[in-house]
């Protein structure tokens, strides 16, 4: 197997197991490098792994809707990892998705979600998943790797701060 271009090796997405049976060739389930699936059938066009450059990283944000309303793309981001929380990454917003991750509940694990409790987002809020390119790290980045974020937003009132804080007193169903 040969890459387009130098990089980190990272996993590919996991795959469900649906089962085996015998009229089907048996197939790859969680990650098709694990060594359970030697000898199964993958398709052509399968993702065995991706190459991330390591000159570009993206993080994910998990923002509450009152702020990721605020939150424009090109926006300035500051990250502390939570393995070096002294040291800082610095990039800027590049997508803010239209959808709300309340629906996505299932899919986030369970380390996102007990961030997400701990910042006040839990699944009961509405949340958005905000995209950051960070620039090219001085220190040595894992994926998957947790941090707190700094996002710089547009100015609002005391009195829009009043409402937001208000707001999560009480709830209208």
């Amino acid at each position: 197997i040969r890459a387009e271009r130098a990089g980190m090796i990272l996993a590919s997405e996991k795959k469900a197991d649906h089962g085996l049976t015998e009229e089907v060739l048996s197939e790859w389930s969680d990650l098709p490098t694990d060594a359970k699936n030697r000898g199964c059938f993958v398709t052509s066009g399968t993702e065995i792994c991706r190459i991330a450059d390591e000159n570009e990283f993206e993080a994910e944000l998990i923002l509450p809707q009152a702020v990721a309303t605020r939150v424009a793309t090109d926006a300035q981001v500051k990250l502390s990892l939570s393995s070096m929380p002294h040291q800082y990454l610095y990039g800027e917003v590049i997508d803010v998705s239209r959808r709300s991750m309340s629906s996505r509940e299932s899919d986030i694990d369970t380390t996102e979600a007990k961030s997400a409790i701990v910042a006040g987002t839990t699944s009961q809020d509405v949340s958005y998943l905000v995209r950051v390119s960070i620039a090219k790290p001085e220190m040595a980045v894992l994926p998957g790797q947790q941090s707190n974020a700094l996002v710089a937003t547009a100015p609002i009132s005391i009195f829009s701060r009043l409402s937001m804080m208000l707001s999560g007193l009480w709830r209208m169903r």
